[in-house]
């Protein structure tokens, strides 16, 4: 599947939560996983 960036733990819960939340409100997950799979290959190149 995909990693997570462990090396900024804080940041990462924070959006994980803020995904989890998108999640619950629409059905479109798959969508959305994209799309929080993406900002965190961005960060990822970015550090």
């Amino acid at each position: 599947m995909f990693r997570l960036p462990l090396h900024s733990k804080d940041v990462s819960s924070r959006q994980f939560r803020f995904y989890i939340s998108l999640r619950h409100s629409t059905r479109n997950h798959s969508y959305w996983l994209i799309l929080f799979v993406a900002m965190n290959q961005v960060q990822v190149g970015l550090h």
